[in-house]
C-alpha cells in the first residue's frame, strides 16, 4: 500500500483482485483481524464487478466471528444506507436495517471515537456510494471548518442531501429527518435557528461510529 500512498483507487484491478481474495480467505478460515475486514471493504468497494450484496453478506460473516468489534457493524449501517438511497428512498426494508445497525454501532462504539467521521457520502453515474478520508487526500471537515473552497468535493462526487428541519436543541445539536425515520444530526452553529423548524436544510453526509452526520448545513431552495 505505501507505493499507492494508501490510495485504494490507484491500485491496479489485479492487486485489489488478489488483497480481496486473501481476505476473504481468511473469512473462511475465521483467522480474520480489525485490519482485513478494513483492508477488504476499502478494497471491494474498487472492484471492478462490485456487488453490494456481497459487501453486506461479507460483513455479516464478520460479524457473526468478531460480535465484539464495532467495524462490522459501521459498515453494515453505511451499505444499508446507500442500498437505501440508491433505491430512491423507496426499499423500506433498507431503511429498517440501516436504523437496526446504527444502534448497534451506537452501543459498540468507544469512548474518543464516536463522532469521527471515516466515510462520506459521494455519487457519481452509477449512483451513492461511500468514500473513504483517506481515498480522498485531505479532511473534508477541515475544509469545512476553514471556510474553503469545496472544488476538491466535485472531484470525488462528494455530495449535498437535504431533509427537513425536525429538531433543534442550540446550536451544536440539531436534526433533519431525511425520511423513514432515518435522522441526521448536525450541529446548526449560527446559520440555522429553532426557526427554520420545518424547512428543508442541505448538508453533507458523513458517516460516524455515532450514527449519521451533517455537515455545512445551509437552508435549501
Amino acid at each position: 500500500m505505501a507505493k499507492y500512498n494508501r490510495k485504494w483507487g490507484t491500485i491496479p484491478q489485479g492487486h485489489i483482485k488478489k488483497i480481496v481474495s486473501m481476505m476473504e480467505q481468511n473469512i473462511i478460515h475465521q483467522e480474520i483481524k480489525v485490519s482485513d475486514l478494513r483492508n477488504w471493504i476499502r478494497a471491494y468497494r474498487f472492484i471492478s464487478n462490485y456487488d453490494p450484496q456481497i459487501a453486506i453478506e461479507r460483513m455479516l460473516d464478520w460479524h457473526a466471528i468478531m460480535n465484539n468489534q464495532i467495524e462490522p457493524v459501521f459498515y453494515l449501517y453505511s451499505l444499508y444506507f446507500i442500498e437505501w438511497m440508491n433505491s430512491q428512498k423507496a426499499v423500506k426494508g433498507f431503511s429498517i436495517e440501516c436504523l437496526k445497525w446504527i444502534k448497534k454501532c451506537q452501543d459498540s462504539r468507544f469512548f474518543g471515537q464516536s463522532s469521527w467521521s471515516y466515510e462520506w457520502l459521494a455519487k457519481d453515474s452509477k449512483g451513492y456510494k461511500i468514500v473513504h478520508y483517506y481515498d480522498l487526500g485531505y479532511d473534508p471537515v477541515d475544509l469545512i471548518k476553514r471556510g474553503s473552497n469545496k472544488e476538491e468535493f466535485k472531484k470525488f462526487g462528494i455530495t449535498r442531501i437535504e431533509g427537513v428541519l425536525t429538531e433543534y436543541l442550540g446550536p451544536q445539536k440539531a436534526f433533519i429527518d431525511i425520511g423513514q425515520n432515518l435522522k441526521v444530526w448536525f450541529a446548526p452553529l449560527d446559520i440555522i435557528a429553532i426557526d427554520h423548524l420545518g424547512k428543508s436544510i442541505s448538508i453533507y453526509l458523513s458517516f460516524s461510529y455515532n450514527g449519521l452526520r451533517g455537515w455545512d448545513p445551509v437552508i435549501a431552495g
